[in-house]
């Protein structure tokens, strides 16, 4: 250490490290050498900034942010309570270090991880970064952050993501007590990931969460029938706006006791699905046409409306030949009639879609991975099908409704099991009117979605949250919190594991 003189006597200062590739450990090593230290326990605030260098491979670019982490006094300790994140490039307060006195440098940290610390005791620029950093989002550990979705346009409607991070789109988060504005999840989450995500999951993509809202039109709000080698998805159904509700699932029972044989059944499917593609792809090169004439990029989302003006062009036989396909290709599949509240879990290999109308809330693996069966739509991300594949090793099993397990059930509340994968686990609460629910102790985070009723979340220091329905909740790491059910709710909690 090159910083002799201790720090005795000092209420405020600014901390100012260089460049680093691990903020997290920066700032506990600046704390952890500060509460060696201090001679004198004064202090009362410290603010520590810690310029990074982001890399967005999303984006294929990187962006410089600064981290201002905030270092009370708690317990005859200093600990770090909360913490901003801005672009440096918008970060004018942090003046010329060098131009400034009252500057002391020191290095803290191990053998094998080192940075430079240049520390100003001027109550000047503290009260400065303090006036200028009180109107941004400053994320509170103890409390609980709230998701910003992006939504994400679809041939059959729309995808709302509210953990999604990827190219089409990244969701944003923000404080619970700021609605003002949200930031970018992989920016808050480089700030602390050890203590927001716990130690296991630092630095991982969150449990993806995400509400599908297809169009109230047959066929054109009917996802992709399609399954997944690696992801598991759980749907809960929230909304019907057709007449009614179902999604495709499986096969059709009845074909399969026509035909005993697995083998028979998926050749004579795979044949029914080549037919109605041929007709596809003849209608699909045809609206190609009509997107080149109006100037629209070939794989870009446009309205039903557009595609139902351009289908009066079509040649009636071409549209009867399409729908009589189309009929005789879904005959081969399984359909479950599905209401409001409905929980549906769809493992690997089952093929399955959505269907028009059905409004519901996702949970699954934060993996892209599909190999789609056939689309009544063209399909926009890739050139062919995967039929031949996804046929062949698609479980045939017939639709059969998800029975939820009853975990703890009393006069409070009642905890049933959505799902328990690989990856995470999935519980529907429900919580009776002015009862209480604690959330069982984890060094994880937790993710919730209020579907139902009102409910306030109550931290560690009985501070208290009052949640809406619709909500997407974050809790960090090693928080514990409870719920006071200001009447009759239900929500979603999301574990990973």
């Amino acid at each position: 250490m090159n910083y002799k003189a201790p720090l005795i006597n000092i209420e405020y200062a600014v901390l100012y490290s260089d460049m680093s590739t691990m903020p997290e450990r920066t700032a506990q090593n600046v704390l952890n050498y500060l509460n060696k230290q201090v001679i004198e326990k004064n202090i009362k605030h410290f603010y520590c900034v810690v310029p990074i260098l982001l890399e967005q491979p999303w984006l294929n670019n990187s962006v410089s942010l600064v981290i201002i982490y905030s270092l009370v006094r708690q317990n005859n300790q200093l600990s770090i309570d909360s913490f901003i994140v801005k672009e440096l490039a918008q970060s004018l307060f942090i003046k010329d270090l060098h131009s400034s006195k009252n500057l002391v440098s020191f290095e803290c940290g191990e053998e094998t991880f080192k940075n430079t610390i240049t520390v100003n005791f001027d109550s000047n620029l503290f009260v400065d970064i303090k006036n200028n950093i009180k109107n941004d989002f400053i994320f509170k550990l103890n409390e609980p952050f709230v998701f910003e979705p992006v939504s994400i346009q679809k041939p059959w409607g729309q995808e709302i993501w509210f953990t999604g991070v990827e190219k089409r789109g990244v969701s944003c988060i923000r404080p619970f007590t700021n609605r003002n504005g949200s930031l970018p999840l992989p920016w808050v989450f480089s700030a602390m990931p050890q203590t927001l995500q716990g130690t296991k999951f630092a630095g991982k993509n969150l449990t993806l969460v995400k509400i599908l809202d297809p169009l109230p039109d047959e066929v054109f709000g009917d996802l992709y029938f399609e399954l997944h080698v690696e992801k598991n998805e759980v749907y809960v159904v929230t909304e019907i706006s057709a007449a009614s509700g179902r999604i495709k699932l499986g096969a059709n029972p009845e074909k399969l006791k026509m035909h005993k044989e697995t083998k028979e059944y998926k050749e004579l499917f795979l044949n029914s699905v080549k037919k109605y593609e041929a007709i596809r792809r003849d209608i699909d090169a045809i609206y190609d046409e009509y997107r080149k004439e109006e100037g629209i990029e070939l794989n870009l989302p446009i309205s039903a409306e557009k595609i139902k003006s351009w289908q009066e062009k079509i040649p009636k036989n071409m549209l009867d030949l399409e729908k009589k396909l189309r009929q005789e290709m879904d005959s081969y599949v399984g359909y479950l009639n599905l209401n409001i509240g409905d929980v549906v879990c769809v493992p690997t290999y089952l093929p399955h879609a959505l269907q028009h109308g059905v409004k519901v809330i996702e949970f699954q693996t934060p993996t892209y991975e599909r190999k789609i069966i056939s689309f009544g739509q063209k399909v926009l991300t890739q050139s062919t099908w995967d039929t031949v594949e996804a046929i062949s090793i698609m479980n045939v099993l017939p639709p059969e409704r998800s029975r939820l397990l009853i975990f703890e059930e009393n006069e409070h509340y009642l905890e049933e099991i959505v799902c328990t994968f690989n990856e995470f686990d999935s519980m529907r609460v429900t919580v009776n009117k002015d009862c209480e629910y604690n959330f069982s102790k984890s060094v994880d985070y937790k993710i919730l979605f209020l579907l139902k009723g009102n409910f306030t979340l109550i931290n560690e220091n009985s501070e208290e949250f009052s949640c809406d329905v619709g909500q997407c909740l974050y809790l960090p790491a090693s928080k514990n919190f409870s719920v006071q059910s200001c009447k009759d709710s239900v929500f979603l909690i999301c574990y990973p594991k």
